[in-house]
């Protein structure tokens, strides 16, 4: 089974799923969204696709079978799915992700795929420093910008999961460093989370110095017509 240990400090409605068939260049897997994700899950539940696939698809170019991969951000782990896929048996893929339920969607996405020795599933947050992290207790973008992020969900309005970042009133996380790990064979490092990308790369320094040749990106999504970009995956 994934490596999954939740750690939610508050609890919320109970999250209503649904499957669908993503295909990407050849690659078809079965991925678990929120019905009510506005933009991540839509994608998926709607387009049988992952969100932002121009950008998933350069990411895993860059991407060499059995490596390690790091997803930090790595919201329902559609994109993480896609690079077990990549890596194979050989490989793994460490997921990191602050929020309670989208982490254990990333957990399930892994299961249903088969990626359970490959996909590891951390419910922390990355930083510089071993703590806590809080989230958002409002919703920072989407239709229900200013929304508090627990009404809106008790009434399965449409939520921009992606979204979400650090705040205030929402759900606390466990924080640690990436080097905290001692991670091996990295061959890719996706970043995407919401503004506290240098609070990661901080805690990530022995690692960038131990794999230089490791391409570092950060996910910026393909919404230009909003003003701030849900975290793929």
């Amino acid at each position: 089974m994934p490596s999954f240990a939740p750690h939610s400090k508050i609890s919320g409605a109970v999250l209503q799923m649904a499957a669908r068939n993503a295909t990407l260049n050849g690659v078809t897997l079965m991925l678990l969204a929120a019905t009510n994700d506005e933009y991540v899950g839509s994608s998926i539940l709607h387009n049988g696709g992952p969100f932002g696939s121009e950008t998933l698809s350069m990411f895993l170019q860059h991407i060499k079978p059995g490596t390690t991969v790091v997803d930090a951000g790595c919201n329902l782990g559609s994109y993480a799915a896609f690079f077990a896929a990549k890596v194979g048996r050989g490989g793994k893929v460490h997921c990191f992700e602050p929020q309670n339920k989208m982490a254990q969607l990333s957990a399930a996405n892994a299961v249903v795929n088969g990626f359970s020795d490959i996909m590891t599933v951390h419910h922390v947050a990355l930083s510089f420093a071993p703590g806590e992290v809080q989230m958002s207790g409002k919703l920072v973008d989407g239709s229900q910008e200013g929304a508090n992020m627990a009404d809106a969900e008790s009434r399965h309005a449409p939520i921009n999961y992606g979204g979400m970042n650090l705040g205030k009133g929402g759900e606390v996380a466990q924080a640690i460093t990436l080097d905290s790990l001692g991670l091996t064979g990295i061959s890719f490092i996706k970043v995407d989370v919401q503004g506290a990308e240098q609070l990661t790369l901080f805690g990530a320094q022995a690692s960038g110095r131990a794999w230089p040749e490791c391409p570092w990106q950060r996910a910026p999504g393909e919404a230009a017509q909003r003003s701030r970009a849900p975290r793929a995956g």
